[in-house]
């Protein structure tokens, strides 16, 4: 009788960091992609500092470190982090990102087995925004070299990685800023400085398997800092091609308020004499492109 050998998949273990304060970015994660329940091999914690912690501690989906909860300690909590992993957890691969990622796990999951040390190329080195994913033999570098107590944590990492003589492997589908975000035309896996109305709209877009929404307008957008195109889409969310996004409310004829990711909301009111809209406190204004502005 011929034996069948049953290949087991690898185990994965995400760790996100973040900060006491920082309770509604843990939540929109939670309500998002850091719901692992349903992939068996994943497992997932945020890391917080407490500096009155003598050892690491794990309470629910989160693990607190022995150090300060400051972001100038990083390196400090992504060490313990790797020696807590190397000591509790059967991992083959660490994956770690920060608490305003979007991180398509399935995805992620896809790609593994994997280089030892693989994410976005920041000058030869992995954002740690973007994520950055580690085999195990590179999470014991990182936790044995990595033991400046401030810094900048993913350049730290690196040196700690280069000196083994673990080469970094630059993976476009990890993505340092939210201008380029996994859904179902790509096959992006992170995306980085998300609010969670970002959070919740790439996942539930990824979910619903739909595709990207239509274009609803297009406009003409001089800015005091900019100038270029702004699209709003026909479910709510708007975006500037290849820039920042958010949502917008529209009252055809009467005012647009857009809803910025990254930026305060900026509420434009509608002018029948010129066919724009214009800010009240500042020289912004936009005018329609494709389709002319109703009655």
């Amino acid at each position: 009788m011929s034996s069948v050998t049953i290949q087991q998949l690898p185990k994965l273990l995400i760790g996100v960091l973040s900060a006491e304060k920082y309770h509604a970015r843990r939540q929109a994660c939670r309500e998002t992609w850091a719901n692992c329940a349903a992939y068996e091999q994943v497992d997932l914690v945020f890391l917080i500092g407490d500096p009155q912690a003598s050892l690491p501690y794990r309470e629910a989906d989160v693990l607190y470190c022995p150090c300060p909860d400051s972001y100038e300690s990083l390196p400090q909590k992504t060490r313990w982090f790797c020696l807590w992993a190397l000591a509790s957890s059967p991992f083959d691969f660490l994956f770690k990102c920060d608490d305003d990622t979007y991180v398509a796990v399935e995805r992620l999951l896809a790609i593994l087995p994997s280089a030892d040390y693989v994410g976005h190329d920041i000058g030869g080195y992995a954002s740690g925004g973007a994520g950055y994913l580690l085999s195990r033999e590179a999470a014991m570098t990182v936790a044995g070299r990595m033991t400046a107590a401030t810094g900048a944590e993913d350049w730290l990492a690196s040196q700690a990685l280069f000196c083994a003589k673990i080469p970094f492997v630059a993976d476009s589908r990890f993505h340092a800023w939210n201008n380029r975000v996994p859904q179902t035309d790509n096959d992006q896996i992170t995306t980085h400085y998300c609010k969670a109305q970002l959070l919740h709209r790439i996942h539930r877009r990824l979910c619903n398997n739909s595709p990207p929404s239509s274009i609803f307008r297009r406009l003409w957008a001089k800015h005091p800092h900019w100038e270029g195109e702004i699209v709003l889409f026909d479910d709510g969310a708007m975006a500037r091609p290849g820039g920042d996004q958010g949502t917008y409310e529209l009252e055809e004829g009467v005012e647009l308020s857009l809803h910025w990711d990254s930026w305060p909301t900026e509420l434009l009111n509608w002018d029948k004499e010129t066919e724009t809209f214009n800010c009240a406190d500042k020289a912004f204004t936009l005018r329609y492109l494709s389709v002319a502005a109703q009655e």
